[in-house]
């Protein structure tokens, strides 16, 4: 009964508008690997007792989550939600909360403007984003099937996939730092790796005996003029 309690305080803590003593500050400052503008929050801080009151509450109710020192020798802290440090602080270290209220939908911008692109399967380093009602985003680690997430306004923590309070519906994301990559007019003569999140081939010959591979995202497409001599091999991941 005590888990079942606090999923429902997690996913209203995570999406509500906070209302105290000082103000929450919407800023314009933040923006997509793809230079998309994002609408983020600095958020005022709750009082240490509540914080550590969250780090005990979760402890028990998730004993196998581990969780992760941020301020103050606790975990939990309102300087950063689930969809801040997922997006944000990870790769760009800055406190921001992501995705302000109920149905908002700001966190899909980065997985909308070619920023990230949906793989099938779990990739390190990568994103994790559960769909609604579950509204939630991780980060994988190098250890499969363990996320590191921030629990909105409670623990950040590494945890397995499934020991969270948000459910098992999410799709796996990855970085696409060149969107499109043309693999054009080349003769392949010594082991090579190509990647990129779509891949366009055109005027290519794999030659002696040595062995191309072509790892996309998404999709590869052979334009026309590929040539894969005798010996030689193509792999398409």
């Amino acid at each position: 009964m005590k888990k079942i309690i606090l999923i429902i305080i997690i996913n209203f803590v995570c999406l509500n508008i906070y209302f105290g003593q000082c103000s929450d500050v919407a800023k314009y400052d933040i923006y997509t690997p793809m230079g998309s503008s994002v609408l983020t929050y600095i958020t005022c801080e709750d009082a240490t007792g509540t914080r550590q009151a969250f780090d005990n509450s979760y402890g028990q109710a998730y004993p196998d989550a581990q969780q992760i020192i941020v301020y103050d020798n606790l975990s939990s802290t309102r300087k950063f939600n689930c969809h801040g440090y997922a997006w944000i602080r990870l790769t760009q270290g800055i406190d921001r909360w992501l995705g302000y209220a109920s149905g908002n939908r700001d966190p899909d911008v980065y997985m909308t403007d070619g920023s990230y692109v949906q793989v099938p399967t779990e990739v390190y380093p990568g994103k994790v984003f559960w769909t609604r009602p579950g509204d939630h985003s991780a980060v994988t680690t190098g250890q499969p099937g363990w996320f590191i997430s921030k629990w909105g306004r409670t623990i950040l923590c590494k945890h397995s996939w499934d020991d969270n309070p948000y459910g098992t519906s999410f799709k796996y994301y990855r970085r696409c730092t060149s969107p499109t990559t043309n693999f054009t007019n080349q003769t392949v003569n010594t082991n090579q790796t190509v990647t990129g999140c779509d891949i366009n081939v055109q005027n290519v010959t794999v030659t002696n005996n040595k062995k191309l591979i072509l790892d996309a995202v998404e999709d590869v497409t052979i334009i026309k003029d590929f040539e894969v001599q005798l010996g030689s091999e193509l792999e398409i991941k």
